[in-house]
This record gives C-alpha cells, structure tokens and sequence, in this order.
C-alpha cells in the first residue's frame, strides 16, 4: 500500500515537468543580460521614429530619445499587484543600429522594477525573457507597415 502511495506521489510529481523552464544556471544568474535583436527592413532613421511609435502603441511613455546615439527608453504605467501591495513597472531600453541604408538593428532590453511592502525598496532586474519582447517586436514590425510620418524638423 505504501509502494501504491509513493507511486502515485511520484506520478503527480513529475506530471507536468515538461512544461516548467529550466533553472538558468549560477553563471547566467551572474552575467549580463545580452539584448533580444531583430534586424528590421528599414532606414535608421524611419527606424527611429517608429521605435517611439512603438512604444506609444503599447501605452508606454517614451523617458529619452537620442536619434544621433540610437538610444529610444520608455515606461510602462504602473501596475498594482495583489500580492504583498506589490507595484511593478517595466521599462525598455532600446538601442539602433545602422546596417546599411535599408536595415537596422533593433536591441531590446526590458526592465522590471517591483517595489511592496516586504521589501526595503525598488528592486530593478533586465528580464532574460518576457512576452513584453516579442510584444514590442510586433508593435514595430506593424508600425513599420503602416508607414511612419517623419517630423518635418528631423529631416
């Protein structure tokens, strides 16, 4: 009866296991996290500018843009969770490069900020992996099709 018990134990237990990621390991917990990139069939500049679009279709507010350094950051709002009056907040880092005149490289970052009542303050963390990345990914690849209207004191 016992051996019935244990294995059905073990049967519960592992049902499922292959659903559940990975644990990254000790050396990918302590490394920098490398930029999710895409290159995109578009000018650096038109990139740019569609960058910000972008993140304003995904209801962020763009914090800095320097089209000279390829530099686009932007917030999300914050987001109240129920779970130890915890508040979350992500925010992009997005860095372009030119590859010729119709490609750029787009690198991605996202941060998430959790600040609550059992911590001392704001943790801040770049995420390996988010549904946030592909999100803004197809954000700028549909932004890109619609066309993006360059301000008349860019050009």
């Amino acid at each position: 009866m016992k051996r019935l018990i244990l294995l059905l134990g073990a049967t519960v237990l592992l049902a499922g296991c292959e659903s559940i990621e990975p644990l990254p390991s000790l050396s990918e917990r302590y490394s920098a996290v490398p930029p999710q990139t895409k290159v995109v069939e578009s000018d650096y500049r038109t990139t740019f500018y569609a960058a910000q679009l972008a993140m304003k279709k995904m209801d962020f507010v763009v914090t800095k843009s320097a089209q000279a350094q390829g530099i686009v950051n932007g917030r999300s709002g914050l987001h109240n969770e129920d779970a130890f009056n915890q508040v979350r907040q992500y925010s992009f880092e997005v860095r372009l490069r030119n590859v010729d005149e119709k490609h750029t490289e787009v690198a991605l970052l996202l941060h998430e900020q959790v600040e609550g009542e059992v911590s001392a303050g704001a943790t801040d963390q770049v995420l390996r992996s988010h549904g946030l990345y592909d999100a803004y990914f197809a954000a700028l690849d549909q932004v890109l099709r619609e066309g993006v209207e360059i301000p008349d004191t860019a050009r």
